[in-house]
């Protein structure tokens, strides 16, 4: 599985998600052209997304979602009350996928699950991918206050031999925290790192 995180921060989030058979944006809160640059950037040519996932309406999550999809004419996996919210953002577009939060998606041979997050919109939520054994878990916009939150988490990563990597944002930039340790150890890694703003900033791709 290849992962690149191609924005993140209150500015603008999107992710890149690649299998065998699957590729796929998480949130694409940049511009539709800048998004294409962007990808160009780590060779993959946008026409060949598959799909896109949306987290929740806000725009720095949003914002090329809506010219994406319609370009693209891809799927864009969005739950119930996030679409409502969104729509005037979004705009129109033709291949909407509703589902329930809790609810996992398949999309080829990705399987993605989804879960409630605390965050000040309409159904925000986090998602958890696989694939061929491999897990990569992301939840974003946490704040200081996301221990609650990769509890939540931290039973869907296991079993520990095929879990990669939980990466989650606070207050704009993101760490990566390896699925191996145990979650007293995770929170103990994060408490450190809020405290000392000792952060992984945008790492360009995991892989």
């Amino acid at each position: 599985m290849r992962f690149s995180v191609l924005a993140s921060g209150s500015g603008a989030n999107a992710c890149y998600v690649e299998t065998t058979e699957s590729r796929i944006m998480i949130d694409a809160g940049l511009s539709c052209r800048e998004i294409f640059r962007r990808l160009e950037l780590i060779e993959v040519n946008p026409k060949t997304l598959d799909a896109m996932i949306i987290t929740h309406e806000h725009t720095d999550h949003v914002k090329g979602a809506g010219p994406l999809a319609r370009l693209l004419d891809i799927p864009v996996y969005i739950n119930n009350p996030t679409l409502k919210k969104s729509v005037k953002t979004l705009g129109n577009i033709s291949k909407p996928v509703a589902f329930h939060t809790g609810q996992s998606i398949t999309i080829n041979d990705l399987r993605v699950e989804t879960f409630t997050k605390c965050h000040d919109a309409a159904d925000p939520m986090g998602v958890v991918i696989s694939c061929d054994g491999v897990k990569v878990g992301l939840i974003t916009d946490l704040g200081t206050k996301g221990f609650t939150m990769l509890a939540v988490m931290y039973p869907k990563m296991h079993p520990p031999d095929q879990s990669e990597a939980i990466l989650a944002l606070f207050d704009g930039e993101i760490s990566i925290l390896q699925s191996d340790d145990p979650l007293d150890c995770k929170k103990s890694i994060l408490v450190k790192k809020l405290r000392n703003q000792d952060y992984i900033k945008n790492p360009i791709c995991l892989t």
